[in-house]
């Protein structure tokens, strides 16, 4: 039985379900909320040492270069720094989503280079605006790299993300759980989902931070109940659709659709500014690298190295991307045999579809292009022609889009598709048809420039540490 189908709950009622016997034996000051306060400071200070590390290892490499005073600058622009990111809830908060994150950073950034303009009081000479540039870009590029990596060691300790648990049923909390397990980034881990109170009475355990709830009436009740808990969790009201403008949304209410509208025009000019400003350059880096693996296609072989597939993508528009070839060029009707054959495979393409071992794909060298994603490379000239955008929902074959039900597939087809995407940085191919579908969702209903920045800053590691397609 859910909580929303229980009968109301009264105070005595709620003291009788949640056990004090851990309250009892050992106490509130051996536990309490020590459990989650030590959490949250080791994640403070690990990201603490983490900028502090990276500002000065930016400004070694910057005075090596430009002969900055490194002493000047550190003492009078770091402080600014790292305040300004404590200001920001960088340390605060490991909630704090992804893009506010890295928008937190660039602004940080921003007033320790103006802090630097003002140190060195010439701001005329070319040669102080170049420094202060590479400055600021080598202090926020390391910072971010920085921080990434202190979180991921943090997310193995599974000390990044609050233990949290769901109360109720639906399909909301159902979405909330899949994005929040498959994206600790955001800040809440997962560790239990209860349908009755009785059930959450059995999660008052110390360790756990937060109680997540998709309606108000499960809300009040849940927060009336923690109030007898040894160990009372936060209880936070989930919202998983688009607010009003201008909604105020409290310190209880956690929201998966706080985004801009991302079909707005500023929006959309702003995003074809930054394909355009990224992929030009990018096309001419490129271009060495793809014949050249073009030519190792054709060795290993025969046929040509290029093929183009129909992708469903804005407004269901029909298109044809461009890849390097990675495949046999009889591949459809190798996949057909292995799958008539192969009824673990069928199953595994059916819920994936992808295959862990698929027959298709080019010995070697086609492995290798696959998991670097270097087979999309070509598809860089079709954001600057303007059929795709940088960043957005990857566009798929039909036969992929029709496991979607078809109010996702509209809200999917309504946005841009894009090269790089939330889902590819995240889960990559190890994310099934359901974790695919809540992290688009999430992409779309938060959607900010902000983070657009945090995919396009995420998607060279996951590219160089060989994420991509197995």
């Amino acid at each position: 039985m859910s909580i929303a189908t229980d009968s109301e709950t009264s105070s005595v009622e709620a003291r009788e379900r949640w056990p004090r016997k851990e309250l009892r034996r050992k106490g509130p000051s051996e536990f309490g909320y020590r459990t989650a306060e030590r959490r949250r400071a080791i994640v403070a200070v690990s990201l603490l040492c983490s900028d502090l590390v990276s500002a000065f290892v930016a400004l070694f490499t910057a005075d090596g270069i430009f002969g900055f005073s490194l002493t000047e600058t550190a003492l009078t622009g770091l402080p600014v720094l790292i305040g300004l990111f404590y200001v920001s809830g960088l340390y605060g908060e490991d909630t704090l989503p992804p893009g506010e994150r890295v928008r937190a950073r660039l602004l940080g950034t921003v007033a320790f280079v103006g802090t630097f303009f003002v140190v060195s009081g010439d701001y005329l000479q070319p040669s102080v605006w170049i420094a202060a540039a590479c400055q600021g870009a080598l202090v926020f590029l390391l910072g971010y790299y920085a921080e990434a990596l202190t979180r991921h060691a943090l997310i193995r300790r599974k000390l990044w993300a609050a233990p949290t648990v769901f109360a109720g049923s639906g399909q909301a909390i159902e979405q909330a759980r899949i994005l929040l397990s498959a994206i600790p980034e955001l800040g809440l881990r997962p560790v239990g989902r209860v349908s009755s109170m009785a059930d959450l009475a059995d999660m008052d355990r110390p360790e756990v931070e937060f109680v997540v709830t998709a309606t108000n009436r499960d809300f009040v009740r849940v927060k009336n109940a923690a109030k007898f808990a040894a160990f009372p969790p936060r209880v936070l009201l989930l919202k998983s659709e688009p607010q009003p403008t201008g909604t105020f949304l409290g310190p209880e209410t956690i929201s998966l659709a706080a985004g801009q509208d991302i079909n707005a025009r500023h929006n959309r000019l702003m995003k074809r500014a930054i394909d355009l400003a990224v992929g030009l350059p990018a096309t001419l880096v490129a271009l060495p690298l793809i014949g050249v693996l073009a030519l190792l296609i054709k060795a290993f072989s025969p046929g040509p190295a290029f093929y183009a597939q129909a992708r469903v993508g804005f407004n269901n528009r029909c298109f044809r991307v461009m890849k390097l070839r990675t495949m046999h060029c009889d591949a459809e009707r190798l996949l057909e045999q292995y799958l008539h054959s192969n009824e673990a495979a069928r199953l595994e393409w059916e819920r994936f579809c992808k295959l862990s071992r698929d027959p298709r794909i080019l010995p070697y060298v086609g492995k290798l292009i696959r998991r670097m994603s270097l087979d999309e490379l070509p598809q860089i000239w079709q954001v600057v022609r303007g059929d795709i955008s940088l960043i957005g929902p990857r566009p798929f074959p039909t036969y992929h889009t029709d496991l979607f039900d078809p109010e996702f597939q509209s809200l999917r087809s309504s946005v841009p598709a894009g090269l790089t995407g939330f889902w590819q940085v995240s889960s990559r191919s190890n994310g099934d048809i359901e974790a695919q579908k809540a992290q688009d969702l999430y992409y779309i209903r938060n959607w900010s420039i902000w983070l657009d920045l945090y995919i396009l800053l995420k998607t060279l590691p996951a590219v160089i540490g060989a994420r991509g397609d197995r």
